[in-house]
């Protein structure tokens, strides 16, 4: 926990203050254990003052959750942009200011003794609701701004630290900055050029962190994992669930992390390759299809369907460089002997 968020707690022997937010975390979103119950409870009554932590994150859970679904957090509604962005009513890919003063100030209302558990709402409700935006509120910033992409789309920007970021097609990013760090939040993928700063610089996605001082790297998160590439220098990089446990990843070295697990162990890459996309190469390394087909609808803006729902496993290694949708299908069908035909506009893939 960020040592700005700290009060003083009791400890149950055996465990950190990192674990007991967890388990307060899991509770308050509905997603605690049999055995994480046990252990929270003997938590509690280890001593007063963990005891008035709990009650105390619940209160303030209780006082600002919606009725329905019970345990939905208010900030789903605030963050849902986010997983809507993408429909056929998005704004064009140009920056815009977020300044999220109303959520804000309902959390501002409460008292600085209640910060901790403000800290722990947030932590809960990434377990509850899958969103890492929530984080923001907490930095007591009015200054968060958005860039994003639609398919078929890119886009390069300069931050105001000075770092670029390249974003794929159909991604989005907050960044905000402050005395301390700076932070951008990615849904999507994009290729940072990071400034060297004296300041850490972290990419925040929805199950994992990567902070840097200065480096270049890309970070694609989809299908529920994050996957880190280094182009040039040196990366930590974290699972949300693991916090203590980062793996350092140096360059031409990837890992990724899927759901809660921890990073996977590092592969080589080609350097050359880790955002081939940039430049209109895709490349796809023991990719199962449904994977691939995903990319390529973000990529082109098409829509492809799998007449038969047992295709989508198929792994498939290829790498297709500035070709149209076509021939990539085209090629798709020679690999896995499958056809294809344009269906009320759409691609249906078949044997």
């Amino acid at each position: 926990m960020n040592k700005y968020y700290r009060s003083a707690i009791t400890i149950y022997p055996g465990m950190n203050e990192s674990k007991s937010d967890m388990l307060i975390s899991r509770y308050l979103a509905g997603e605690i254990s049999e055995a994480e119950q046990k252990e929270l409870k003997a938590w509690i009554n280890a001593s007063a003052e963990n005891r008035h932590a709990f009650e105390e994150a619940v209160a303030i859970w209780q006082k600002i959750e919606r009725p329905e679904p019970p345990s939905t957090p208010p900030f789903n509604e605030f963050w849902a942009e986010m997983e809507d962005h993408l429909q056929a009513d998005a704004s064009d890919a140009v920056p815009s200011k977020q300044i999220r003063k109303q959520r804000a100030a309902s959390f501002a209302a409460h008292s600085p003794g209640k910060i901790r558990a403000r800290w722990l709402l947030a932590t809960a409700a990434l377990l509850a609701i899958g969103a890492f935006f929530v984080l923001p509120i907490l930095m007591n910033s009015d200054d968060i701004v958005r860039y994003q992409t639609r398919n078929a789309q890119q886009l390069t920007v300069n931050l105001s630290d000075g770092s670029t970021v390249e974003l794929s097609a159909a991604s989005d990013l907050h960044f905000v900055e402050n005395e301390r760090e700076r932070i951008a939040y990615l849904s999507g993928q994009a290729f940072f050029r990071i400034r060297t700063d004296s300041r850490p610089f972290r990419v925040v996605t929805y199950n994992a962190t990567i902070t840097v001082l200065g480096t270049r790297f890309d970070v694609r998160t989809y299908d529920r994992q994050t996957r880190v590439s280094v182009e040039e220098g040196r990366v930590a990089f974290a699972a949300h669930a693991h916090v203590s446990h980062p793996l350092r990843l140096s360059a031409g070295r990837m890992s990724s992390v899927r759901g809660s697990d921890l990073p996977s162990p590092p592969t080589e890459i080609k350097v050359v390759d880790v955002a081939g996309w940039r430049n209109g190469v895709l490349h796809f390394r023991d990719m199962p299809l449904q994977y691939v087909v995903e990319d390529l609808q973000r990529r082109y803006d098409v829509n492809i369907r799998f007449e038969d729902p047992d295709l989508t496993t198929l792994k498939m290694n290829a790498t297709f460089a500035n070709q149209d949708i076509s021939s990539i299908l085209d090629e798709i069908g020679l690999i896995f002997q499958l056809r294809y035909e344009l269906v009320d506009g759409q691609y249906v893939l078949s044997r």
